[in-house]
C-alpha cells in the first residue's frame, strides 16, 4: 500500500468507514503479526498483540498527520 492510499484509508477510518480498517489490517496483519510474533515467540500473545494494534489505530487515527 503506498502512502497516498493508506492516507485514504486513514480519512475513511476517521469518518467511521470500517472499510478503511479492513483495508490496512489486510495489507498490514501478516507482517505486523510476523514482527510481533518474532519478538513475543508465543503465537497467542502475538495475536491478541496484533489485535490491540488494530484497536487503536482506530482509536487514534485522528491524530495521523503524513509524512512523518
Amino acid at each position: 500500500m503506498d502512502d497516498q492510499r493508506f492516507e485514504g484509508n486513514i480519512r475513511r477510518i476517521c469518518q467511521n468507514d470500517r472499510e478503511g480498517l479492513k483495508n490496512i489490517y489486510e495489507d498490514y496483519c501478516p507482517m505486523i503479526f510476523s514482527v510481533v510474533s518474532d519478538i513475543l515467540k508465543n503465537r497467542e500473545d502475538a495475536e491478541d498483540v496484533t489485535s490491540e494494534f488494530f484497536i487503536r489505530l482506530w482509536d487514534i487515527a485522528d491524530t495521523y498527520r503524513g509524512g512523518r
